[in-house]
């Protein structure tokens, strides 16, 4: 009886469920594209570059109710977005995003969105149809699409996740629905829009999708640790500041000496991320090792110790 209880327990432990939170649900994104009226589609990303342009999911003030380990906070839990191998076409990669609803029977949300580049910074009109391929896992949640126009953020109907393998999901502007989200009216008002999100809704009839969540700005100075670590290709450094403000944010070697300045310019009360690929000034790969992040803002110093590994 003693090993059925302690065997039972461990697979209670491993699912994650004496915690509450639900288990993992992994989801796929490959070529994200733009199909006009008229001529050829356009590909907004199809992630061979990765995803280093688009935000961690917990990044954006609107996502909510996702799983975070006691102690932990925004910068260190389960939901992320990034590069993985399984495609729908020829492409070596596809974008992976992994994500834990902290509570079965509570609401969740997330947007994820580009922080800079394609697809953010590509004009197209409201005449024109996003499409992505998406391989779904039968979760059950919904995803729909979100744009920014001249009179605030428009979005797509909500399409439940309810199939296994590579789907083709899209949104017409001109044809399907378009719905009011923060400052919107309903009505893809031209002539021109660009993409803001992917938004994903948590599957229970207890969720309920936020309008108008602000990101909540933090209220103290913060340099996480980097994640991954150790790394080999690259790593993300996040870190937040309570008040807009020049920031330093420099790569030393064990030596001291410097080896790489990521950051040197005035930023936005808020949390940021920068990647680190483990290369100097000159774009040189080091060599493997101990590397120390340090970050100035104001009177605020702190450093982190990484480990590059070739």
């Amino acid at each position: 009886m003693r090993k059925f209880f302690c065997t039972a327990l461990f697979l209670l432990i491993t699912a994650g469920l004496c915690w509450g939170q639900t288990p993992l649900t992994e989801i796929y994104f490959d070529n994200f594209r733009m199909v006009p009226g008229f001529g050829e589609a356009t590909t907004l990303d199809d992630f061979e570059l990765g995803t280093n342009n688009w935000w961690d999911p917990d990044g954006s003030g609107s996502t909510y109710g996702t799983f975070y380990d006691a102690g932990q906070d925004w910068s260190t839990n389960s939901t992320t977005f990034g590069k993985d191998s399984l495609t729908v076409y020829d492409g070596l990669y596809s974008a992976r995003l992994a994500y834990q609803w902290e509570d079965p029977d509570s609401a969740g949300f997330i947007r994820e969105y580009p922080g800079s580049g394609d697809p953010q910074t590509y004009v197209f009109t409201t005449m024109d149809k996003l499409e992505v391929w998406l391989y779904g896992n039968s979760s059950g949640d919904m995803i729909r699409f979100c744009i920014d126009d001249s009179d605030g953020h428009e979005v797509s109907e909500w399409i439940t996740i309810d199939w296994d393998g590579w789907q083709l999901i899209s949104w017409n502007l001109a044809a399907d629905s378009v719905i009011a989200w923060v400052g919107g009216n309903g009505v893809a008002d031209g002539p021109n829009a660009d993409f803001d999100s992917f938004q994903i809704l948590k599957g229970e009839a207890t969720a309920v999708e936020p309008m108008a969540h602000e990101p909540e700005l933090p209220t103290s100075y913060k340099l996480s640790q980097n994640y991954p670590n150790p790394f080999n290709a690259e790593t993300r450094i996040q870190f937040a500041i309570p008040q807009a403000g020049q920031v330093s944010l420099k790569v030393y070697n064990v030596t001291g000496q410097l080896v790489r300045t990521l950051i040197e310019e005035t930023m936005t009360a808020g949390a940021h991320s920068v990647v680190w690929n483990g290369r100097d000034e000159d774009n040189r790969e080091l060599s493997s090792g101990v590397y120390f992040c340090r970050m100035v803002s104001g009177s605020y110093a702190e450093s982190i110790k990484m480990t590059f590994l070739r």
